[in-house]
């Protein structure tokens, strides 16, 4: 795809994440750059044997590592692309922690994605959808107690889901212990 404007994607599986790249054009070029065609092609002309072996010592190299290098500007520019375009993700770096010991109920996270989602005008999904995009975001859900549905992995900011109430529980009474020097 190549334009001015970034697609609108519904999918941020695997699948798409490895065909879009984004290439950052970030040089404008003002009327004192425009050359005319011939001088241009004169200059190639000119640079021929370089630009040949320059194309051939790339394609050497391509072929000894077995794929191209993807440069840090566009790997950068793809990963904030597809955070700006999943609603999800957005959500989740401003709204959640992350850490493998959290779990927050699914109901609540998808009650707060919607206010989130209202406020930053986003488009609203399903719940489904939601719960297909924390998965391919590599967050699990499952039933938990009393028939609750938990996401693992996350919590949103301010809850106390993050450690069961025994964990939270003894390390509360561990910071009370006193010190001593024996």
């Amino acid at each position: 795809i190549a334009g001015n404007h970034r697609p609108r994607l519904e999918n941020f599986d695997e699948g798409i994440r490895r065909r879009i790249k984004i290439i950052p054009f970030l040089h404008k070029f003002g009327a004192a750059d425009i050359r005319p065609r011939h001088d241009v092609l004169e200059e190639f002309r000119a640079e021929r044997e370089g630009i040949l072996c320059w194309a051939v010592e790339g394609s050497v190299r391509w072929h000894e590592r077995g794929h191209l290098v993807e440069p840090r500007t566009v790997m950068r520019e793809t990963e904030e692309y597809f955070t700006e375009s999943n609603a999800v993700a957005g959500f989740i770096q401003a709204m959640c922690e992350a850490s493998p010991v959290y779990k927050e109920e699914a109901r609540l996270l998808y009650q707060a994605f919607l206010e989130y989602a209202q406020d930053a005008n986003d488009a609203r999904i399903g719940r489904n959808q939601f719960y297909e995009r924390l998965e391919e975001l590599r967050y699990s859900h499952k039933a938990g107690a009393g028939n609750k549905i938990m996401v693992s992995g996350l919590k949103l900011r301010g809850s106390s889901n993050g450690k069961s109430a025994n964990a939270s529980a003894r390390s509360s009474a561990v910071a009370d212990l006193p010190i001593t020097d024996n």
